[in-house]
């Protein structure tokens, strides 16, 4: 197969761009054979379109099935690595977020890890450099840094290093020092600021600290909304700590009766 030249160049950017529309628009299924059409046919593995392509093809792939999402990171896993910086954050995220749900923890802690250094990097080259270009990422900056801890965070909880998951939660839940942030950014900062809150009275009770469990009570009773997934994967395990949950609020609604 010869490498993408010529009117045949011209035929690449054209599918691109109109699998890139029907992206934007939602309609993935019929964005995907475009997508494959520049794979199949482009043998320069460096090429950023062929790079491009293959995480959106990831992107639309994904989420269909366990096999499925296997199979998608069979085939995106080995490029990720050679995107653009700001890609790249999408593609770490999505990657970790993906691993997450098939329970591979030693994968999120590594894709947590390497999603918060260079979200860390990206962040320092905004601030002490000039002429750097506007990133293309489908959300804030914070956003990145903040869910690179929080995903390192769960992958040592559920491998049972609980003190070392504590440093990683205390970071995110306080990130109003990361500039700039607009009206969106401060609303993330307050989600990561919630979910860190909730998170290490989780982890309090899972190290034998029954003395949170009065405010923990409230923290749910207050943000519904907040119970992040981190909290919901520890109250499903383990049966110790499911009893402690249980015989609180059991006595709590005696007392209450009385």
């Amino acid at each position: 197969m010869t490498s993408v030249s010529g009117f045949e160049a011209e035929m690449k950017d054209q599918f691109y761009s109109v699998a890139e529309c029907l992206f934007k628009e939602e309609k993935r299924a019929e964005a995907v054979p475009l997508y494959r059409y520049v794979i199949e046919r482009e043998t320069d593995h460096n090429d950023q379109t062929f790079l491009l392509c293959h995480f959106r093809l990831f992107q639309c792939l994904v989420g269909i099935s366990s096999d499925g999402n296997k199979e998608a990171l069979g085939r995106f896993e080995p490029l990720y690595s050679l995107l653009p910086e700001d890609i790249r954050l999408d593609a770490l995220l999505l990657m970790a977020n993906v691993y997450y749900t098939l329970g591979n923890w030693i994968k999120v802690d590594r894709y947590g890890d390497e999603l918060h250094a260079l979200a860390q990097d990206v962040y320092n080259k905004l601030n002490n450099e000039k002429n750097v270009k506007k990133l293309q990422t489908e959300r804030r900056l914070v956003v990145y840094y903040g869910q690179g801890l929080l995903l390192k965070g769960i992958a040592l909880t559920m491998q049972g290093r609980h003190e070392e998951a504590k440093e990683y939660v205390a970071k995110y839940s306080d990130l109003t020092w990361f500039q700039p942030l607009d009206e969106i950014g401060r609303r993330e900062v307050e989600k990561f600021r919630l979910w860190g809150k909730g998170n290490m009275m989780t982890l309090e009770l899972r190290t034998g600290n029954p003395n949170v469990l009065p405010e923990f009570s409230k923290y749910l009773e207050e943000n519904p909304g907040s119970f992040c997934r981190v909290c919901w994967l520890q109250l499903k395990r383990p049966t110790s700590f499911i009893f402690l949950l249980t015989n609180f609020w059991r006595n709590s609604a005696r007392s209450f009766r009385l």
